[in-house]
């Protein structure tokens, strides 16, 4: 189910992208078979491959073997690379309102780049705790270290995109990667309500598939001088594994849980 969280947050946002300015800059997509995106209404562009990343990104010298087994993003766009800004507007409100990435007049013919004109962009999904971020961070940097320097470009831009396992949407670590993909606010806003929705489901459907596991046993702690929380851990009975807690809020009647990341 995990798996299924991912795939299915990969699928809005590759669709979201794919009705933006940089639609036309997807070369690769590795976010779930093609199947599974046609059901969540996500068109391929012609110009990019599923699941196997485009030979001309490399250099020469590197082997097939070596392209497959690299890592693999969710997906790669390639941009030319971007044409000196133009002065801010001096009208207030529209100085404060940030613009998405606009193509060039020639990003129809990406692939015919020079490795010198070209900017490749890496996006990578994670799931994350949703107080601390950072870990998933890390871990994207890690694992695409290899493939960027594999790739050949005049710059190559990795773009982690975070959501929390509670719901959170990030301004820094996800709103803003969206727009720098090529969507406009109102749609990277909507994006992020839609990725809200989503994540707040599966933390739903995961809280009760591991309630219901008979491999855990719960243990019971209880907080505050009045013993208004209570928090659960769930614990693997064969390793001896925290793997997930719950906390009850006995006053509000509220609860929040924490899920596992992907």
């Amino acid at each position: 189910m995990i798996t299924e969280r991912h795939n299915v947050a990969c699928g809005l946002i590759m669709k979201a992208i794919s009705r933006g300015s940089l639609a036309v800059c997807l070369v690769h997509l590795d976010a779930g078979s093609t199947d599974r995106l046609f059901q969540q209404n996500v068109q391929i562009p012609e110009n990019a491959n599923n699941r196997t990343k485009p030979s001309w990104l490399f250099g020469a010298h590197l082997s097939a073997g070596d392209r497959l087994t690299s890592s693999r993003p969710d997906a790669i766009l390639v941009t030319p690379l971007p044409t000196k800004k133009s002065k801010s507007p001096t009208t207030p409100h529209l100085h404060q309102v940030s613009q998405p990435r606009q193509p060039s007049r020639d990003v129809r013919r990406v692939h015919e780049l020079i490795i010198n004109m070209r900017e490749i962009h890496l996006v990578e999904v994670k799931y994350c705790e949703d107080t601390r971020p950072g870990h998933q961070l890390e871990a994207s940097k890690k694992q695409h270290e290899v493939l960027c320097k594999h790739l050949k470009a005049k710059k190559v831009i990795l773009h982690t995109i975070l959501l929390g396992v509670g719901g959170s949407i990030y301004t820094s670590h996800t709103l803003n990667h969206l727009k720098k993909l090529g969507l406009d606010v109102q749609e990277a806003h909507k994006t992020g309500l839609m990725l809200h929705a989503h994540s707040v489901l599966y933390a739903h459907k995961l809280t009760l598939q591991i309630l219901t596991s008979s491999s855990f046993s719960l243990v019971e702690e209880t907080h505050g001088s009045s013993g208004q929380c209570v928090s659960f851990s769930l614990i693997d009975v064969g390793s001896g594994f925290t793997a997930y807690v719950v906390f009850l809020s006995f006053l509000s009647g509220m609860s929040a849980s924490s899920c596992p990341p992907q």
